[in-house]
């Protein structure tokens, strides 16, 4: 998780003045979730975005990002390659700022562990950015150019 993860203290007033521009609505708040087996995600600002759990032909889910607006949904990046979901399992941005995977037998899975986020954002180009306080930090760093 080490190699996916970026601290990008530079970047956050370009970055803000571009995502505080746009509508606030795709934020995700601490305290959000999404359910495995539920057609809920969290969208990227223009929507060619997802992110939530992936369905698998088996039944089974990956959390992860897929190009939304294209019609055979393609998956670009997963947490859980290894270990898929089962239905009614969540990914859930907690209060203590983690991305948490739980599967429905209870066990989790930190997606990211910090613990000073006080929202995130799927953005345009693919990565969940987290703020915090004085810097950004990129969970889920995607290479799709």
């Amino acid at each position: 998780m080490a190699a996916t993860k970026i601290l990008v203290c530079s970047l956050l007033f370009a970055f803000s003045l571009s995502s505080f521009a746009q509508e606030t609505t795709n934020r995700i708040e601490l305290g959000s979730s999404i359910t495995a087996g539920s057609s809920s995600s969290w969208q990227s600002p223009s929507g060619d975005f997802a992110f939530g759990f992936y369905p698998l032909a088996n039944g089974q889910f990956l959390a992860g990002i897929w190009f939304d607006k294209i019609p055979e949904k393609t998956l670009v990046w997963s947490a859980n390659r290894d270990d898929p979901a089962q239905i009614g399992s969540t990914v859930n941005l907690t209060l203590n700022g983690q991305l948490v995977l739980t599967h429905s037998n209870g066990t989790e899975f930190f997606i990211d562990n910090s613990t000073f986020t006080s929202s995130a954002l799927l953005q345009d180009d693919g990565p969940i950015v987290q703020w915090c306080k004085n810097f950004v930090v990129v969970v889920a760093a995607t290479d799709v150019g």
